[in-house]
């Protein structure tokens, strides 16, 4: 079963929020998950916890903890160093560095170039909670993963009683992911997909 990468929200004062959330992998009720916000002046930082049930577990979804931090400048949420743990072994770290990232995972370690605005999951989707309340979603948006960055468009969804993000995987690529936000731009619910399968599904309680 996938890895999960999620989001995180956003705050511009010294500020700390923390939401729970239901969670379903490929249709199945997989437990739990918390994610908190922390700012402070230009410094943020985000945390991600996983709790998966019985099932879950059983199918191989550890006790991930995800989290990033780095600054925000002129707008722009600039990480610094991304990590995802389980249990407390660490199965991914990316140190971001200009125009170039160092990975580090059970494979070994590598670097990537990326463009200077790609962000990890988590400070993409807080950057695109930021862009929404200034009413400056971008067109496009770069992802880092394990191996490779990865080019997304976005579109705007505007209903009663949200705003959805839609972003998609330029040049063919196959994965989407879809983002909820309430009027105070608080993320409501994430669903990423591939050849447009729901593989993961995270709504607010």
């Amino acid at each position: 079963m996938k890895k999960i990468l999620l989001a995180v929200g956003l705050c511009f004062t010294l500020f700390v929020s923390a939401k729970d959330y239901h969670v379903t992998v490929k249709g199945i009720n997989a437990g739990k998950a918390s994610f908190t916000i922390q700012q402070d002046g230009q410094n943020y930082q985000t945390t991600l916890k996983l709790y998966p049930n019985l099932i879950a577990s059983l199918a191989g979804v550890g006790n991930w903890v995800d989290s990033s931090k780095g600054k925000v400048v002129n707008g722009h949420f600039q990480p610094s160093f991304y990590q995802r743990q389980d249990g407390g072994k660490t199965l991914l770290s990316v140190k971001f560095a200009g125009k170039k990232v160092k990975v580090s995972n059970e494979d070994g370690n590598g670097s990537i170039k990326i463009n200077a605005l790609a962000q990890d999951p988590m400070s993409q989707i807080a950057q695109i909670q930021s862009d929404l309340k200034r009413n400056k979603l971008s067109k496009i948006y770069y992802l880092v993963t394990d191996k490779n960055q990865r080019l997304f468009t976005s579109k705007l969804v505007k209903t009663k009683n949200s705003n959805k993000v839609i972003l998609t995987q330029a040049k063919g690529g196959k994965r989407q992911l879809v983002l909820w936000f309430d009027h105070n731009f608080q993320m409501t619910r994430m669903k990423k997909l591939k050849r447009g399968k729901v593989d993961f599904d995270m709504i607010r309680k």
